[in-house]
């Protein structure tokens, strides 16, 4: 049976961010920004960029702000927290800094090269990734932080879903209720 391929939410683009925000992250990052792209993929409606900057260093940033989605920065700020305790030896980029401030809050990692696997998958990049995870669990074994529980985190995002866009999220029949 083939799965429905799941869209990804609309991203902000760097040049949509607030300009005290952009002005912030560009301080902090101790060069302006010459160019911008606006990652695929994923479900926040944050910004996911690539950015090269003017001294020729390039990084990934994440950003959100309190709106559409007042949950996002928290979960930003707990993926700060965990990247931030990976072991330098976990196949991953690695967090330069967060920022948070009113509400806003942004990580900023190494620009790594890559692509998103091509879908339907393709037999070796499946194979990549299966030896990614693999090593992943060798490497985070045990977890260098205490997380939530899958069944914690996809209450709270159901939760978070029912809360934000009501019944319309939900294909006929289902319920959010618990009864």
């Amino acid at each position: 049976m083939d799965l429905p391929l799941l869209p990804g939410g609309r991203r902000l683009d760097w040049e949509h961010l607030s300009a005290p925000v952009r002005e912030a992250l560009q301080a902090r990052l101790g060069s302006p920004v010459m160019h911008a792209a606006t990652q695929p993929g994923g479900f926040s409606p944050g910004l996911a960029a690539r950015l090269r900057l003017a001294d020729g260093r390039r990084v990934f940033i994440k950003a959100a702000g309190p709106h559409p989605n007042p949950d996002t920065p928290a979960l930003l700020r707990a993926e700060a927290q965990i990247t931030a305790a990976l072991p330098a030896s976990a196949p991953s980029p690695r967090l330069l800094w967060s920022y948070d401030d009113q509400g806003w809050v942004a990580l900023a990692f190494e620009d790594i090269q890559g692509k998103l696997p091509t879908l339907p998958w393709q037999p070796g990049e499946l194979q990549r990734v299966l030896e990614v995870v693999a090593e992943l669990a060798v490497t985070l074994t045990p977890a260098p932080v205490a997380a939530p529980s899958v069944a914690t985190r996809l209450g709270a995002a159901l939760t978070s879903a029912a809360r934000h866009c009501g019944p319309t999220c939900w294909p006929r029949g289902w319920s959010t209720n618990s009864t």
